[in-house]
């Protein structure tokens, strides 16, 4: 079930799940996914293996469906097994375009073992004025 509060940030009722990386889900709203399909084509090419990889992951197992009154979201069976999705789901909103759903236990184990990462990464950016 998506949370009231991110419902709220979907106009209309209609989005796109695709396979993210990671082993999660990504969300889209009809005109992120436009723009994210148009970054990957522009960028892309079928010519190139790296290219139909992404193509493939991200562009043909794309779900459109709809979110019910009650915040549901029917998501296929092929992108439930993917994320590894059960009943217990953790919803995050993800970086600006996309929201990411993930299996709880993953999402938990995901998060404990990037902790040296996420070190480093503040690091890198520790000079950058983020106010």
């Amino acid at each position: 079930m998506l949370p009231a509060g991110l419902r709220a940030g979907v106009e209309g009722s209609t989005v796109y799940i695709t396979r993210g990386a990671e082993k999660c889900l990504w969300m889209f709203t009809p005109e992120q996914w436009e723009r994210f399909k148009k970054r990957i084509l522009d960028n892309t090419s079928t010519f190139s293996k790296y290219g139909r990889v992404l193509r493939n992951q991200f562009l043909v197992s794309v779900q459109e469906t709809e979110i019910d009154k009650t915040g549901r979201i029917n998501i296929s069976q092929p992108l439930r097994d993917y994320a590894q999705l059960e009943k217990e789901c953790s919803i995050c909103v993800g970086v600006e375009e996309h929201i990411d759903i993930w299996n709880r236990s993953r999402y938990d184990k995901y998060l404990e073992d990037n902790v040296a990462e996420v070190d480093a990464a503040l690091e890198s950016i520790g000079n950058l004025d983020l106010q």
